[in-house]
């Protein structure tokens, strides 16, 4: 009888001791300041804030059009929903033109803000061609939300 408990008192000490080594070795789990700078890096056009619905829609329409002077063209902040008027550039070469959208979604207590750019550049014949976003005005606008609604 006492060498059987000794052989299950072993066993459960090599367990513990094996267990002790895998959590040693994992990964600490990184805060969510990091988290964010990881998605940031990832989607640099979305935002995860820990604030309220109302704070961010106002915080997000506010920075766009005063800010960046960008008129709202749609809003319906029952859908989360917002829009830009088109922005036309003749100043480049080629022109272009560009709106900003957005959407933002929330919880109880984080809200998710995702920045669109739909960009468009005109071909020699004149026609309007649609490009990808180099996403760097929408990094500013993000960065510049998250910012302000931080500090609320």
């Amino acid at each position: 009888m006492l060498k059987r408990y000794n052989r299950q008192t072993m066993k459960t000490v090599m367990f513990c001791l094996l267990l002790s080594v895998f959590a040693a070795c994992s990964q600490k789990t990184p805060t969510s300041i990091v988290n964010q700078r990881q998605l940031n890096q990832m989607t640099p056009n979305i935002a995860y804030v820990i604030s309220s619905y109302e704070d961010a829609w106002e915080t997000t329409l506010k920075i766009i059009q005063y800010d960046f002077l960008l008129p709202i063209e749609i809003q319906n902040k029952e859908k989360g929903f917002f829009s830009t008027a088109m922005i036309k550039e003749y100043t480049d070469d080629p022109p272009r033109r560009y709106r900003i959208s957005g959407d933002l979604s929330s919880n109880d207590k984080e809200t998710m803000i995702k920045l669109y750019k739909s960009e468009q550049v005109k071909t020699p014949e004149g026609a309007w061609k649609t490009r990808l976003s180099n996403l760097a005005l929408e990094m500013k606008m993000v960065s510049k939300i998250q910012s302000v609604l931080e500090k609320k």
